[in-house]
């Protein structure tokens, strides 16, 4: 509270400084800035809402004169009070009666000045000033005929307060204060007594001239003040009615409906609303009705905007304004909805399965004003799915050993959306995004990363994507990197299936403190199973320390048909494990011609699978020759049975770029082109 009155405090001198500085330039009355303003000429109506029997002209006319008629005039755009639900308002207005006058008429004939959190579509077509029903709100009443029954004797007593009661509680020609959208909640009330002979006005007193009204809120005191006099603009010292109440408890949020309710009964009466003045904040001696005010300017609406959201899907809106002064957004679900179900700029919306408009108002809260317009943003729920996840990820998640040089590689979906590309994200964060963050790779399946480091546990993650969007279901997977010391350099892995038998071997051109090697088989491309490690076959034992080629081979027994996969890994004495050698036999069925298959994958880092097939028991020889011609391995030189067979090409030692892949039989020779990048 100490702070709000320091707020408060420092706000009036502010304004006393701006006045005396305009007064010292000699630019006469200082314009105040007002939220609604209307000084003389006509209202513009394209600022109100009216429902039922309303106009807007040169005034506002709420009633025709008919019976039984109604009429509501309200800004369109919520008005943004202070925090502290501050206001002030001036308006002055005009009765008249088109038919024989009674007091003692029963009927609601008068009108109530109404700030409320919805407009009165609904109360304008209820009883009492077309006001009865509209809640939370808080309303100022001027009612010309009594509301008991006319069979009352006692209406309107001496002390000018008392009613018996009646029809809505009070009797004729009186003004009062209600809350809540009851026409018989009166906080405060007084009988008009123009006279001042302490009796109640049998006349019409409303009825007659011009009345001025200062309605002003001290949202600090809590104090709630009306002062009303006819025919004057001189500003009563004293209120008329005053009620303390806190409008910040029956205003949960700042934002309200601003405006004016009548009804007609049985008299017949016709209510105009000449001048209306209305700003945002507590005036402590009233808005002045001789002074020259200024209107505030609504900001624009937010800019348009168009998204996409993948059926079931939501989406977070961002407003966006170009118009300067804008601090808070008001979401609406229709064009027509008068409460917000959202504020900020900011929007998460429900699920979505078709598609749908939602709407956005920009408010100024010095002005307290909305924008005039809505902006629209129409979201199209796209009914095609987005891509699902890669496949056949290399290395294998949670692979071990594997050389920080290698290539990364997938499989595009077998099933779903066709994706259009992939993003990477590598890094050793999970999920993945301190390395590589997104990168958009175009619709390759492989990336050639720069050396990772040795030893170390990375993570990365393959994103599909198509026109509809990112795949959703994209797996991390993981593997861990060889030890940059490990000493075996493999050059050579081969497996040849001779019946239900596979011969593998492999060649190394080094050994430092090698232990020995471990063999791994895979029928189905995912589960890998050890058939033989040196420490169960001692020619599966490494040489320990070696500088020249050694040799090494083994005979897997019993080998079902189809594809066959297998694994090789070398392991250090201290433990540590070599990178994962890989290469594949077929199904035992005889090819019926010799051929060389192109090379998987090209490029390549750091080896490279080649296979081939004989059609019948040859000659062959592979080998791998530079740009310059130059042979620079000998692969197979021998004589072999006809088959399928496979071999792992890692030229570790040589340099980057181009070689050739040369195969000979006696009746058959072919040459392919692969490409190595280190």
């Amino acid at each position: 509270m100490l702070l709000d009155n320091y707020d408060y405090c420092l706000k009036k001198v502010l304004n006393v400084i701006v006045v005396i500085f305009y007064l010292f330039l000699g630019t006469g009355v200082f314009a105040q800035e007002l939220t609604i303003v209307q000084n003389s000429g006509s209202f513009n109506s394209g600022l109100w809402q009216v429902t039922n029997n309303a106009s807007v002209s040169s005034q506002i006319d709420l009633t025709p004169a008919a019976r039984t008629q109604k009429g509501t005039a309200y800004y369109k755009q919520r008005v943004y009070l202070d925090n502290d639900r501050s206001f002030s308002a001036f308006f002055q207005f005009a009765l008249t009666n088109s038919s024989s006058y009674s007091p003692r008429t029963p009927g609601a004939d008068g009108f109530c000045f109404v700030l409320q959190t919805t407009s009165n579509t609904a109360g304008s077509s209820g009883q009492g000033m077309g006001y009865g029903g509209v809640s939370p709100s808080v309303a100022v009443e001027f009612d010309t005929y009594q509301n008991t029954y006319p069979s009352d004797p006692d209406e309107g007593n001496v002390d000018g307060k008392t009613a018996d009661g009646g029809y809505y509680g009070l009797g004729y020609n009186h003004a009062s204060i209600l809350q809540g959208g009851s026409v018989t909640n009166h906080l405060d009330y007084e009988y008009i007594d123009l006279n001042n002979d302490g009796t109640v006005d049998s006349d019409n007193p409303f009825q007659t001239g011009i009345w001025s009204v200062w309605v002003d809120y001290n949202g600090v005191s809590n104090l709630l003040e009306v002062r009303y006099v006819q025919n004057s603009t001189s500003r009563p010292a004293s209120a008329n009615l005053s009620y303390t109440i806190d409008l910040s408890g029956v205003f949960s949020e700042r934002d309200v409906f601003v405006g004016f309710s009548a009804a007609t009964g049985n008299a017949w009466s016709k209510h105009s609303i000449t001048k209306f003045l209305f700003e945002n904040s507590y005036a402590s001696s009233g808005l002045s009705s001789s002074s020259s005010y200024s209107a505030a300017t609504p900001p624009a609406a937010p800019d348009d905007q168009e998204l996409f959201v993948t059926s079931g899907g939501t989406v977070s809106i961002t407003a966006v304004s170009s118009s300067a002064g804008v601090d808070e957004y008001l979401w609406f679900d229709s064009s027509t909805s008068e409460n917000p179900i959202a504020t900020g700029s900011v929007y998460s919306t429900p699920a979505l399965s078709e598609n749908t408009i939602y709407y956005v108002t920009a408010v100024n809260n010095s002005t307290g004003l909305q924008s005039t317009s809505r902006a629209i943003i129409d979201i199209t729920v796209s009914s095609n799915p987005t891509p699902n996840a890669a496949l056949d990820p290399f290395p294998a998640t949670h692979a071990t050993g594997t050389d920080p040089n290698s290539t990364l590689s997938w499989s595009a979906p077998t099933a779903g959306e066709t994706p259009t590309g992939y993003k990477l994200y590598l890094g050793t964060d999970d999920p993945p995004t301190n390395l590589i963050n997104g990168m958009d790779l175009g619709n390759v399946t492989e990336y050639s990363s720069a050396t990772l480091g040795a030893s170390t546990l990375y993570y990365w993650q393959i994103v599909p994507y198509n026109d509809n969007g990112d795949c959703t279901t994209a797996p991390v997977w993981d593997f861990t990197t060889s030890d940059a010391s490990l000493p075996v350099e493999l050059s050579l892995f081969q497996a040849t299936r001779k019946g239900n038998t596979v011969e593998l071997v492999w060649t190394t051109e080094s050994e430092i403190d090698n232990a020995g090697f471990e063999l791994w088989r895979s029928v189905d491309q995912e589960q890998w199973q050890q058939i033989a490690s040196y420490k169960t076959h001692c020619d599966l034992l490494g040489q320990g320390f070696s500088s020249v080629s050694q040799h090494y081979s083994f005979v897997d027994m019993q080998v079902p048909e189809g594809d066959v996969r297998y694994r090789l890994l070398d392991v250090g004495i201290d433990g540590s494990k070599g990178e994962w050698l890989e290469t594949q036999v077929s199904q035992s069925a005889l090819p019926k011609q010799s051929v060389l298959y192109k090379a998987y994958p090209n490029p390549f880092n750091p080896q490279t699978t080649i296979r081939y097939e004989l059609a019948e028991k040859t000659n062959v020889q592979i080998r791998i020759f530079n740009v310059t011609g130059q042979c620079v391995a000998s692969l197979v030189d021998q004589q072999l049975d006809a088959g399928a067979y496979s071999m792992v090409w890692s030229p570790q030692n040589m340099p980057s770029g181009l070689y050739f892949v040369h195969m000979q039989t006696q009746d058959y020779q072919t040459t392919n082109r692969v490409l190595f990048l280190k």
